[in-house]
């Protein structure tokens, strides 16, 4: 191992230019589960239909056009153009538009691809699925819950559009480079999710007392590091304790002790991803 710069056949530059960067808490946790864009799709059935999508994938869903709804559990979510849905923790959910029908896989012909005539598809939608590694992600994500709605045109949320709009044209025009512009769009708009969520009074509170999110109710009780901050609101620097001390309440250490961990765990299991969604 070497021990210092002298001992490299290139040594380092150093100076403030080659001082690697401080991570945010946020930033620290996607590092650790590998965060990564496995497809993308975008999606148009003819109506009516009801399109269950299989537990074990973590999906964003973009509506392109609205009359579209997203049933989890017990919460029906009816989406307007330009609403985005994430769902990181995997959970089985169904899309539905049209009259009642009986739910059903995804099909190839579901599918709109590059040049592809959309003027027959009255409903619409952009999906990004992502991968993770399971066995890390799974209690990580867990303080999320099974669906985040993001609205489209609201006012502030300018980037969404313009995200949506990019999008849209790498799928539908694709360019040298484009499945890296979709990769890093798709990344941009789950952090995006994880943001407007984390604004939330109900969303802070859970961050920071752990997966239930029950204060406790004495300070008798109270973990000593048990912060009381919001997390990655916009404008606060997220420190990481807050969120980190609901990480370790879920496998009892720090983001930074998790790859360390990992060189001990066994390969990952594979991507649960159904082959309709490759």
């Amino acid at each position: 191992m070497t021990h210092s710069s002298e001992y490299f056949a290139e040594p380092p530059a150093s100076g403030l230019f080659s001082r690697p960067a401080e991570l945010d808490a946020l930033s620290e946790i996607l590092h650790t589960v590998r965060l990564r864009v496995h497809n993308v799709i975008r999606c148009a059935p003819s109506s009516p239909f009801q399109i269950a999508v299989p537990s074990g994938l973590r999906v964003l869903h973009i509506a392109e056009t609205s009359g579209l709804r997203l049933s989890v559990h017990d919460r029906h979510i009816l989406l307007r153009a330009g609403d985005m849905v994430l769902l990181a923790r995997g959970e089985h959910h169904t899309i539905s538009a049209g009259g009642p029908s009986e739910p059903r896989e995804l099909i190839e012909e579901d599918l709109l691809q590059a040049g592809d005539n959309e003027g027959s598809a009255t409903e619409r939608w952009i999906s990004g699925i992502f991968a993770v590694e399971d066995d890390v992600a799974d209690p990580l994500l867990s303080v999320l819950p099974p669906a985040v709605v993001v609205p489209g045109a609201q006012p502030g949320r300018e980037w969404q559009e313009l995200g949506v709009h990019v999008l849209l044209d790498e799928i539908t025009t694709p360019s040298p480079g484009s499945w890296v512009m979709l990769s890093r769009l798709l990344d941009l708009l789950f952090i995006r999710a994880l943001r407007q969520w984390s604004a939330t009074t109900r969303c802070r509170t859970r961050l920071a007392y752990g997966r239930h999110g029950h204060q406790p109710r004495s300070g008798a009780d109270r973990h000593p590091q048990q912060p009381r901050i919001p997390l990655v609101g916009r404008r606060t620097r997220p420190t990481g304790p807050a969120i980190a001390f609901s990480f370790r309440r879920a496998i009892h250490q720090t983001p930074r002790a998790i790859p360390g961990r990992l060189h001990h765990r066994p390969p990952p299991r594979p991507s649960r991803t159904p082959t309709a969604l490759d």
